[in-house]
């Protein structure tokens, strides 16, 4: 009886474990991807596709995100 409820303790512990890798993994893309778009958005504004006011607008509510995806990593 104690043995089984260890087991089941375990596969919840590491169901949970799981769960943070895949949370863990998707910030880690999520950031990886506001820094691409932030490093490739002022590029668009030099080139004429999108207007400065438009690209810098972009540009705070990206680094916004990008602040709040790094603070939910930690």
């Amino acid at each position: 009886m104690v043995f089984s409820q260890l087991q089941n303790t375990m596969a919840a512990l590491r169901l949970r474990l799981a769960g943070m890798q895949s949370k863990l993994g998707q910030l880690d893309d999520m950031i990886a991807q506001f820094r691409t778009q932030a490093r490739r958005l002022p590029r668009q504004a030099v080139y004429g596709q999108v207007s400065l006011d438009a690209s810098l607008a972009a540009l705070g509510e990206i680094e916004e995100r990008l602040a709040d995806g790094v603070a939910n990593r930690r």
